[in-house]
């Protein structure tokens, strides 16, 4: 701790893990580093309680890590390098609480202007005022299953002149908020462009009360076993829709997809599928792009059979369809298809004939 360090001049990342108990209650304190940290670890500091002006010599410094330091209560005054990209703080749980949005070191940290990474895990439950609160919110992934009452979150700032918007965001939640997080308004984030959840077994009908915003543009609906219809009424700037593992999932309501869809997935959802054998989905004026993946075993032996495709598709992906056969001359209308994608599918007995080749099909 009394070390000067300024002379090795190529240091770039240093790590310091105190395990078995370091005597070190201010850090930097009388050590003198480099400026050409650009990495900085500090662990298992049990008698760390401070972070002192010393960490504004580091100019250079990207990433700043500081994980189970339980003592550690402050940060400098004067803020920290605002050179930093990445910032995480894990299980400090006399810091956390001052680095959550409106704590006491909030605003040290939302004006860190290279900030990209911010993401801290803790020890104690999230409320629900705490989440959402953040109205340049760009990204929201929620997993209502895997994570117990710890939730992790992730706030990562785009670079001025970005083309995404500002913040991405990343929630995990548990417990109680298994139905807390299924009645979020979320209309108010009028920068949110992409919402992933994931493991709400209880939900059957979505968005049900969770209230979304009109400038959403991808939606990943992952792992809903008990998940009957969609809604995506009100959604029109949606473009990217992924349905993956709701086995019981049978029905968009409406019965055509919104004209604007440019992509769509569906993995592990027989129910849909069985369904979507009859639609047109020539509606879906603009989808370029179409995964059936039939991994829980997908009645289908030809195709695309009854499926009416629109035209306008580029990119066709049929992976894991373990009935099917044949595919038909229905492909023939696939005027601008360019890639086929075929994985899986055991049971295919017939190749594409000279006269079922899509025209543009490489």
């Amino acid at each position: 701790m009394h070390w000067d360090l300024r002379a090795v001049s190529s240091l770039l990342e240093l790590t310091i893990d105190g395990y078995d108990g370091v005597d070190m209650v201010s850090f930097p304190g009388k050590m003198l580093l480099p400026s050409t940290l650009t990495s900085l670890n500090l662990f298992s500091l049990e008698n760390l309680k401070f972070l002192d002006k010393g960490l504004l010599h580091l100019t250079s410094l990207k990433k700043l890590r500081i994980d189970r330091c339980y003592n550690l209560q402050s940060l400098p005054e004067e803020g920290l390098p605002s050179s930093i990209t990445s910032l995480d703080i894990v299980v400090c749980r006399l810091l956390q609480p001052k680095c959550e949005f409106g704590g006491e070191y909030w605003p040290l940290i939302s004006q860190i202007p290279q900030l990209w990474t911010y993401k801290f895990i803790q020890s104690h439950s999230l409320y629900q005022n705490e989440a959402l609160h953040i109205p340049s919110l760009n990204e929201i992934s929620t997993d209502c299953n895997e994570a117990p009452l710890l939730p992790a979150l992730s706030i990562c700032r785009c670079h001025e002149g970005d083309s995404q918007a500002s913040i991405c965001y990343k929630v995990c939640v548990g417990g109680d908020w298994k139905r807390g997080c299924m009645q979020w308004d979320l209309q108010t984030f009028h920068s949110l462009v992409k919402i992933v959840i994931e493991s709400c077994d209880d939900v059957e009908a979505f968005p049900g009360e969770m209230l979304l915003p009109s400038t959403l543009i991808s939606l990943q609906i992952n792992g809903f076993q008990n998940l009957k219809s969609i809604d995506y009424k009100g959604l029109q700037d949606l473009k990217n829709l992924t349905v993956v593992n709701c086995p019981k999932l049978e029905l968009f309501l409406g019965g055509v997809l919104p004209s604007q869809l440019e992509s769509l997935g569906i993995c592990k959802c027989s129910k849909l599928v069985a369904h979507l054998m009859h639609w047109d989905l020539r509606a879906a004026s603009s989808l370029l792009e179409l995964t059936i993946d039939g991994y829980d075993g997908v009645d289908m032996v030809s195709f695309p059979g009854k499926m009416l495709l629109p035209s306008t598709l580029t990119s066709l992906n049929l992976i894991s369809l373990e009935n099917l056969k044949f595919l038909d001359k229905g492909l023939l209308h696939l005027t601008s298809l360019k890639n086929l994608g075929i994985g899986r599918c055991y049971n295919l007995q017939s190749r594409l004939k000279k006269g079922c080749r899509p025209p543009l099909l490489r």
